[in-house]
């Protein structure tokens, strides 16, 4: 359970006490607060209508708190990738490089063998020199940073106004009579049917 290539929660207690497995309270301590962030944040993106990311998030919260997490284990880092790409193309200005950043960021280091860099076993005065101890975890500590801040709340849904709730049903039937596409046009900008216009004798 100690081994690097483990990147869930036991895996870094058993690094840190230097145990074979993990004491079950430390390891309790770590992983209920990171089951209750990964719900509320769920409940909160699905309730925004992006639903991906909360699978997402749950997915990777699954992935800490499971004993045992290898990084062949890690696949939830796939649509984690997707929902980074599609808040840049959502975003526009420093925001969408930066989302550009830590997608390509995160996509080479999951692509790598960086977390195993040191090997798979890593010796407690090893884990003691700090970026030793980062490398050796660096999976794991990617997955609780997505979990506390993967994006999922761009362009949010645009309620209908008032006035488009009574003009979006004629403008449909309209738009089904004269060919136009876009029934949210007013009825001024619909394009006009070539039989009326013969009827009104244009």
């Amino acid at each position: 359970m100690a081994r690097v290539p483990n990147q869930s929660l036991a895996g870094l207690v058993a690094r840190i006490t230097n145990e074979s497995v993990a004491p079950t309270l430390p390891w309790l301590l770590l992983v209920l607060p990171v089951l209750a962030l990964a719900l509320w944040r769920a409940r909160h993106l699905f309730q925004r209508g992006n639903d991906l990311a909360g699978f997402t998030v749950i997915g990777l919260a699954a992935a800490l708190a499971s004993p045992i997490s290898w990084t062949h284990h890690l696949v939830w880092i796939i649509p984690a990738l997707a929902v980074l790409v599609s808040a840049s193309i959502s975003y526009s200005g420093f925001r969408r490089y930066l989302l550009c950043g830590v997608a390509i960021g995160t996509y080479v280091l999951f692509a790598t063998q960086f977390t195993i860099r040191y090997g798979d076993h890593v010796s407690a005065s090893q884990l003691a020199v700090p970026h030793i101890w980062l490398t050796a975890n660096a999976y794991l500590l990617a997955m609780l940073l997505l979990v506390a801040l993967l994006p999922g709340e761009w362009a949010p849904a645009r309620p209908l106004m008032e006035g488009e709730l009574h003009t979006f049903a004629p403008n449909f039937r309209r738009a089904a009579v004269t060919g136009s596409l876009d029934p949210w046009r007013s009825g001024s900008d619909q394009i006009r049917d070539p039989t009326s216009s013969r009827a009104s004798g244009r």
